[in-house]
């Protein structure tokens, strides 16, 4: 009988575990469920995506009454012009597009086409900037019947470093891009408005660019 309970006492010692191993175990699985459901949640996972694809480099933008960067870009007519001097208008209006792709992006370029003979009755340019090929550049000139200066193949961080855009640095199903970004460049060449937008929507429209320029000299009279 001794010998059968030395063995009892010996199997009840094997499983006798401490309670605070137990809680320490129980709020080990308990936050790791935790980890997992918030790791796990759907709108987590959206935002953390788009926060792989949506970048913009340091807080820069450029504002009313900054010198609009001298940037270096390859137009379709075959030349290759720098902004601070190249652009022959007193005022210019610069649209960076996201691409051929973008249809957003036709609509804009389409738009200030058919305002094109009011703008430049006022003296105003337009340039159309995107990181396009040129192949591309041409399917969009074509598309939007674009008879103004538009330029390609940009590059992407550096430019959107220069202006402040926002920039998609991991599309699936195009090349990095930059958003659309606009400005409103004064003769001085200065920054007379910007508009920057993080996704499809919200550009300059030429009716605006027109009727702030007309504002603009009138003020000035």
């Amino acid at each position: 009988m001794g010998q059968i309970k030395e063995q009892r006492q010996a199997s009840q010692g094997d499983v006798d575990v401490p309670q605070s191993w137990l809680t320490i175990c129980c709020l080990g699985v308990c936050a790791n469920n935790i980890l997992r459901t918030i790791t796990d949640n759907p709108i987590n996972r959206i935002l953390n995506r788009k926060e792989k694809m949506m970048a913009r480099l340091g807080t820069k933008i450029l504002d009313t009454g900054d010198t609009f960067p001298d940037l270096k870009v390859r137009t379709l007519d075959g030349s290759e012009i720098q902004t601070k001097t190249g652009l022959k208008n007193p005022w210019n209006v610069v649209l960076f597009y996201r691409g051929s792709w973008c249809p957003f992006c036709k609509m804009q370029l389409k738009s200030f086409q058919n305002g094109l003979e009011k703008l430049t009755a006022e003296g105003i340019g337009v340039l159309a900037i995107s990181v396009d090929p040129l192949e591309k550049a041409k399917e969009t000139q074509k598309e939007t019947g674009a008879t103004f200066l538009i330029a390609y193949g940009v590059p992407v961080k550096e430019t959107a470093e220069a202006v402040g855009a926002f920039y998609n640095s991991a599309p699936t199903h195009t090349a990095p891009y930059l958003q659309s970004t606009g400005f409103i460049v004064g003769p001085d060449g200065r920054v007379v408005v910007s508009v920057y937008s993080s996704g499809a929507i919200g550009r300059l429209t030429w009716q605006d660019v027109l009727a702030l320029v007309q504002n603009v000299k009138s003020a000035k009279k």
